[in-house]
């Protein structure tokens, strides 16, 4: 969520992609991720947007959000992403839907411009080629995959031979989540892209 806002910023000028992000100890998180791999204690340890992006992109790194969304700030992401989805939203909990994830990467789809090019790559590369990516060609699917209490959440833009679509499944407890969104993005993919009769 925190991605397309900043990529706003950057096609308004207001914020340029080889700006420094200094890392803050209230940006640890555990989870996915390349930086907390870093020796975090380093002073004056910083990141580029750009880096961060890529991290948060392809890698699905928890502490590059966490710096992301203080670079950015919370109301203004929040306010950016319900312009978006055309409702309000409970600013204390992060939640979404499977349709409002959708209208953010059919947003992405849309959008022009290098730096809009470059995330659609990186989402494209994932570390986490799994769930809609799973069964399909590699490299036509940019994804973005979340996980929270057992759920599992897929939302994707698929570049199919027959053409594009966008794919978002977002479950609730669902046993062999994993396996389920993987076959069920299979079969649409294989039905989108039949040969016609």
């Amino acid at each position: 969520m925190v991605l397309m806002p900043l990529m706003d910023r950057v096609s308004k000028g207001t914020v340029d992609l080889n700006e420094m992000v200094p890392y803050l100890p209230e940006d640890f998180t555990h989870g996915t991720g390349a930086i907390k791999y870093y020796d975090l204690s380093k002073p004056g340890l910083a990141f580029s947007l750009r880096t961060l992006v890529q991290f948060a992109a392809v890698n699905s790194d928890n502490i590059a959000f966490r710096m992301l969304w203080r670079f950015l700030g919370k109301e203004e992401v929040y306010t950016y992403y319900e312009e978006v989805i055309g409702h309000e939203t409970n600013h204390d909990e992060l939640e979404t839907s499977a349709a409002d994830a959708a209208k953010i990467m059919k947003l992405l789809y849309y959008s022009e411009g290098e730096h809009y090019e470059v995330l659609r790559h990186h989402l494209k590369n994932s570390l986490y080629p799994i769930l809609i990516a799973e069964l399909l060609p590699h490299g036509i699917t940019a994804h973005k995959v979340g996980f929270y209490e057992g759920n599992i959440h897929d939302t994707a833009i698929v570049y199919g031979p027959s053409g594009d679509y966008l794919l978002s499944i977002y479950t609730d407890m669902l046993l062999d989540g994993y396996d389920t969104i993987a076959a069920l993005s299979l079969k649409i993919y294989d039905f989108k892209n039949a040969p016609s009769p």
